[in-house]
């Protein structure tokens, strides 16, 4: 039975950059991957039947070790040789009393050394059957040695495909690594606006002033060991205000869940927080858009400026409207900060709740506290009610996932010169829905002699009027089919 080959990860996919991942590379990757466990399968199908036990063939007495063998041969001679010697012992007794007793008495003790030799004789069979027992025993160690063996292989393999399986955790950018929009640098949110900062992740900013967000990288002063989000809360803010962080799950997801049904799973939601004033914060849950229920609980920050591991479990939902498709699945609200007058909070909290509400009545107001910094990183969101521990994903695998729903695509041409030149960008992968597009710079065209469009898989460009430039054309394009 040959060895079922090791897999070793070959492409390093942080060496592509923007839209030149390796696709190749990718499926090569995942068919060594899938050699290596189908190898496994098949050597574990030799040693192991349907019903979970060893296959007859696999463990016989040729198989068991030597000493096994000198030792349950040793304990069977043992207890045959006391049976014997118990006998012998029996038979002098007899001619002992024979002399000395009449032939009544004789017959009597003859019919006890028959019933003693007789349960002597017994002694000895339950003795061998002993010994078989230990053989038997001795061949369900090997089963245990065996079955241990192919744990630690099935772990193994596990292990090596949850580098490659990254979709267990349902947050899409759970460790902010991405942020195709602004890469990293620091982004002003307007007062009473709301945009996308790192990708699949939304900010709301109903205050007065300008919000500054940023999504820092390993080695950039952030919480947690891959990136985080940091958002500054400005202080002195009026009691009507909130600031939230948001994210949304798209329904095939977490279609499986079977949310808004009887059998609706349970699941937990963990990470990783940092928060300039310590104090009583709140995360809400909500389905598909327009949300008729939510369900609302909080968490204690229990020193300011201080990392700390969260943990929060959500019972199922066995009511209400869920999405199951390119829909919204579920939305994740963060409230950083919230006025006493913001108009949020909810009269029940940790229950499913007929309302659209974000916060718990005892969330903290940062601003009124005097304002700071509130960072977020680690983000996981498993189905059950155990967190799984923190794993970054691949930074390629993670970029295509976020480009389902986000894409930043220049168009470059130089035939110009006359209307109705197209150009297109064609993608490898289908946007969640066809998305919206927008001219984001272009080098050498006015914007307004350009019409813009897209399709699941493709973006493109026409001349609505002849073009004389002498510049060869370089249009930038944003296309959003982020979950609302």
């Amino acid at each position: 039975m040959a060895q079922p080959p090791q897999y070793l990860r070959e492409k390093n996919f942080t060496d592509d950059s923007g839209n030149g991942t390796d696709h190749s590379a990718i499926n090569a990757e995942l068919d060594r991957v899938s050699n290596s466990i189908n190898d496994i399968r098949f050597n574990l199908a030799i040693l192991q039947a349907d019903d979970g036990r060893l296959r007859p063939d696999v463990v016989t007495y040729d198989s068991l070790d030597t000493r096994i063998v000198r030792d349950i041969s040793g304990a069977v001679r043992a207890d045959v040789q006391g049976a014997l010697d118990r006998a012998e012992d029996a038979a002098s007794r007899a001619e002992a009393a024979a002399a000395s007793i009449d032939i009544t008495s004789v017959e009597a003790i003859a019919a006890q050394i028959r019933d003693d030799f007789e349960s002597a004789a017994n002694s000895a069979q339950n003795a061998a059957g002993s010994a078989e027992s230990a053989a038997s025993s001795a061949e369900n160690t090997a089963n245990l040695a065996q079955n241990a063996a192919s744990s630690a292989e099935s772990a193994q393999e596990s292990a090596l495909f949850a580098q490659v399986n990254t979709y267990e955790n349902k947050i899409l950018n759970g460790g902010f690594q991405i942020d195709q929009r602004n890469g990293g640098v620091v982004t002003s949110i307007a007062a009473n606006a709301s945009i996308f900062v790192p990708d699949g992740w939304q900010i709301l900013n109903s205050t007065s002033q300008a919000l500054p967000v940023q999504t820092l990288l390993p080695g950039e002063g952030g919480v947690g060991s891959e990136g985080c989000l940091r958002v500054t809360i400005p202080s002195g803010l009026a009691d009507t205000h909130y600031i939230q962080v948001l994210t949304r799950i798209e329904g095939y997801d977490i279609a499986d869940w079977l949310q808004g049904t009887p059998d609706a799973s349970d699941f937990t939601l963990s990470f990783r927080v940092k928060a300039p004033v310590a104090g009583i914060y709140s995360v809400s849950f909500r389905p598909k858009a327009p949300p008729t229920h939510s369900y609302v609980t909080q968490f204690e920050v229990k020193a300011a400026n201080v990392e700390q591991d969260v943990e929060i479990t959500v019972p199922g939902c066995i009511t209400g409207g869920w999405a199951y498709r390119q829909e919204r699945g579920l939305q994740i609200n963060f409230v950083l900060s919230a006025g006493a007058a913001s108009g949020l909070e909810a009269d029940n909290i940790n229950t499913w709740d007929v309302v659209n509400k974000t916060t718990s009545p005892q969330q903290v107001d940062v601003s009124a506290s005097g304002g700071g910094i509130f960072e977020l990183s680690r983000v996981s969101l498993v189905k059950g009610r155990v967190a799984k521990p923190w794993t970054p994903t691949n930074r390629a695998l993670e970029f295509l996932k976020c480009q389902r729903y986000f894409q930043r695509v220049q168009l470059l041409d130089t035939a110009y010169g006359q209307a109705g030149t197209w150009m297109e960008a064609s993608r490898g992968h289908m946007m969640r829905a066809t998305p919206t597009v927008a001219v984001e710079a272009n080098s050498s065209f006015n914007f307004s002699s350009f019409a813009i469009g897209a399709t699941h898989r493709v973006i493109y460009a026409s001349m609505i009027a002849a073009y004389t430039g002498t510049a060869s054309i370089n249009v930038q394009i944003l296309a959003s089919a982020e979950i609302e």
